[in-house]
């Protein structure tokens, strides 16, 4: 807790008081009261009210005008006070608050550390002397310097080090360093450092997994903790004590280095002695914080430029679409490899050429329009026709946009060019499609929608995007069978049948053979089977998982739209994204399956039983249930005589008896150890009993049978019947608990339960 003279108090502006209740325990905890009040003040705030030492102020009360400003909140407070913003960084533009007179911004959620920064940012303001504040200037003028140098330097060889060095120098630490988070936050290293010993270092590193305990639990606040040997800061230690005694740190003072965008890391000060870092250099620490991560801020941007720059010119060097660039009179310039693949032309052999040869109605190309544009807007595409090297025509959607580039042998002058950007329509609009159609369906998936809704989805899409006759997505059934799961035609009135033969047609085939087939006449096939006579085209792409096939995409197509290699390389995509989901989905349900199963016997485990029990106490339509709770009498003694490996075969076998009266909503669960649950249904007493009686019955007149042993065993039954018996799960089970006690007091080899007056 840092000092704080005679201010005593933290006011807390919020109009709920159990938001700002909970913002004052931390007030509390850190040894100071705290008022409440529900709104900003309309009149200027006393000046004689000196027990505050800071004002906390929630988002919800700044306001904003037209020009996006915030209103001055100085004109409301004395300058003695200092200014809290508590803000959501998502919500509230935090730089302008500084200019409204916000001191310091924290962040929900806040911690008590976060409570403990502010309370010594107060007192720093509060208790600094002349000749402190002199010092302080002299240091922020050095940190302003230093802050225009990092920008500058930031990613020169060394950049790091010489800021953790200057910084160092100027706010005069025993030691500095900068701790900086790996990959995924998985590991903390030094990236530079001051004052330190390789044998430190490398013992900060190998302890590092405890510090990023910390960042999981305060991802977002700027926190400050002393490491003064208490109890409450040993957890944040990132060095064992030894370490730190034999370099001689008595304190640590520790700053999350962070923007809005991501944490980098820490920076931690090393002091030699317990008086060596007073509250008011926590103010100076802070802005060196923020100039580190504004100067790691410059080095990611820079980085990213050079990145996105990278991945543009390898985007259009990849890119399907052709770019061109040309002079003013259309003469070729540049071309990227998508060109030669459009106009089968050698792309040396196209520079040079006029762009005007390549299309035979040059006519339609709106050439005089796309120079003279000036607006940003891209001009409405053109389709034409264009003559391929052999004469092949392609239908080509182009457009072009002027652009400009800097002429390096004249100053201030200006080279200008044209940009054309042409494509096939049909290769990109089938990219497009499938670049869509996979983002919806991982987003389906990821949204937990269901395989079915994915087969609609893809049949809809390429049937109706792309015009094929007939598409279909069948999924691999038992016995040699194919089961259509979506179905999309152009004709109504053809009917399908919703189970084909494994043996029959091209879809046959292709499972039969685990590869995709494509006849682009299909009477060259002998394994055609024809539903519909105008198909004259059709293409089989199997959906794959573990490289067995599991299901098939079937594409039908008429005259008008021959299918060809194109059509079964998107089918072939499509069929590898649904194989991937269908895996991801199946191991979804999978681990959903165990989570809410008994490993041991494959009923409900105690989980899964608690959600049903309550599903049954809270239908509304007001029908009855049971429930039952079964224990195996004297199973212990099977235990001690057989072995416990013996005993959980007995209670398989004892799970497979219990299921043979079950229904669809009825539920089996192993309760814990021996004992099981069963919960029906649509049951009144009678029927509860009969089944109790017959499941006793089902257990005491069977002998179980393990490894050649025979073992005579019973059960004991209680019954608790809903809602007589109770309305909550916790009422229904003791009620059952109860019944199966008597049943045991009762002989054991027996059902109990207590009769409702009703029955």
């Amino acid at each position: 807790m840092t000092e704080n003279t005679a201010r005593s108090s933290v006011l807390i502006i919020h109009p709920e008081r159990d938001r700002a209740a909970a913002v004052g325990l931390y007030v509390e905890r850190s040894g100071l009261s705290w008022a409440h009040r529900e709104s900003l003040p309309v009149e200027p705030f006393p000046e004689e009210c000196d027990e505050f030492a800071a004002v906390i102020v929630f988002e919800s009360l700044f306001s904003a005008n037209a020009d996006g400003k915030y209103d001055d909140l100085r004109e409301l407070f004395p300058d003695r006070l200092v200014l809290v913003g508590l803000i959501d960084e998502n919500v509230v533009d935090s730089p302008m608050l500084f200019g409204a007179g916000v001191d310091l911004i924290l962040y929900e959620p806040i911690v008590l550390a976060d409570i403990e920064r502010a309370l010594a940012f107060a007192g720093a303001v509060h208790s600094e002397s002349r000749q402190q504040a002199r010092d302080r200037l002299r240091k922020m003028t050095a940190l302003h310097e230093l802050a225009i140098a990092s920008a500058h330097r930031a990613g020169a060889p060394g950049w790091l080090e010489q800021l953790i060095e200057a910084g160092a120098q100027i706010l005069a630490p025993d030691a500095l360093a900068m701790w900086s988070l790996g990959r995924n936050h998985q590991s903390l290293t030094c990236a530079a450092s001051v004052g330190l010993t390789p044998g430190y270092i490398e013992a900060a590193e190998q302890r590092s997994p405890q510090i990023l305990g910390i960042y999981e639990e305060i991802p977002k606040e700027l926190t400050t903790h002393w490491l003064t040997g208490d109890e409450r800061s040993d957890r944040f230690r990132i060095v064992a004590v030894d370490a730190a005694q034999e370099l001689g740190i008595q304190r640590i003072a520790w700053l999350p280095v962070r923007d809005s965008q991501r944490l980098y890391g820490h920076l931690s000060f090393y002091f030699m002695s317990e008086t060596t870092f007073e509250s008011y250099d926590l103010v100076l620490a802070d802005a060196f914080a923020s100039i580190v991560a504004a100067a790691l801020g410059t080095f990611w941007l820079q980085a990213e430029i050079r990145r996105t720059n990278r991945l543009y010119r390898e985007h259009v060097e990849s890119s399907p679409d052709g770019v061109v660039v040309c002079h003013t009179d259309g003469t070729v310039e540049r071309t990227n490899p998508a060109v030669e693949t459009i106009t089968g032309r050698d792309q040396y052999e196209l520079i040079g050429q006029s762009l005007f040869d390549w299309f035979p109605n040059n006519g339609e190309l709106p050439w005089d329009s796309w120079v003279s544009n000036v607006t940003d807007e891209p001009p409405e595409p053109v389709e034409l026709w264009l003559n391929r090297k052999n004469g092949e025509r392609r239908r080509i959607s182009c457009y072009a946009r002027p652009v400009s580039f800097p002429d390096l042998r004249r100053l201030n002058e200006t080279e200008h060019r044209v940009q054309v950007v042409m494509h096939d329509i049909t290769t990109s609009a089938r990219r497009l499609i499938e670049l869509e159609l996979f983002h919806d369906l991982t987003r389906l998936i990821s949204d937990r929608g269901s395989l079915e809704e994915a087969y609609q989805l893809v049949v809809s899409r390429l049937h109706d995007y792309l015009n094929y006759r007939v598409v279909s997505i069948c999924e691999v059934a038992d016995g040699g069978r194919l089961r259509i799961q979506a179905y999309r035609t152009n004709l109504q009135s053809v009917m399908v049948p919703p189970l084909l033969d494994v043996t029959m047609g091209l879809c046959g085939q292709a499972v039969r053979e685990n590869r995709s087939v494509l006849f682009k006449d299909v009477n060259d096939s002998p394994h055609y089977f024809p539903i519909d006579d105008d198909v004259s085209s059709e293409l089989v792409s199997i959906i794959r998982a573990a490289g067995e096939p599991i299901g098939l995409i079937d594409i039908q197509s008429d005259a008008s739209q021959p299918l060809d290699e194109d059509d079964l390389q998107l089918a072939d995509s499509i069929a590898a994204h649904l194989g991937l989901l269908i895996e991801q989905v199946t191991i979804q349900e999978r681990l959903e399956r165990q989570a809410l199963t008994d490993p041991l016997t494959g009923m409900a485990n105690r989980r899964a039983f608690m959600r049903h029990l309550q599903m049954l106490v809270s239908d509304t339509s007001g029908s009855s249930g049971a429930l039952l709770l079964v224990e195996l009498d004297r199973f212990k003694s099977v235990n001690d005589q057989y072995g416990h490996l013996f005993g959980d075969e007995m209670l398989k076998q004892l799970a497979g008896r219990l299921r043979t009266v079950l229904r669809d909503r009825d539920v089996l669960a192993r309760y814990g150890g021996d004992e099981i649950a069963m919960i029906f249904h649509d049951v009144n007493t009678y029927q509860a009993v009969e089944i109790a009686e017959r499941l006793r019955c089902s257990v005491a007149d069977n002998e179980f049978e393990c490894d050649g042993q025979l073992v005579c065993l019973t059960v004991s039954i209680g019954i608790a019947l809903f809602p007589y018996h109770g309305a909550t799960p916790d009422e229904l089970i003791a009620e059952a608990d109860r019944a199966m006690y008597v049943a045991k007091l009762n002989g054991r080899n027996s059902v109990n339960w207590d009769m409702p007056p009703s029955d």
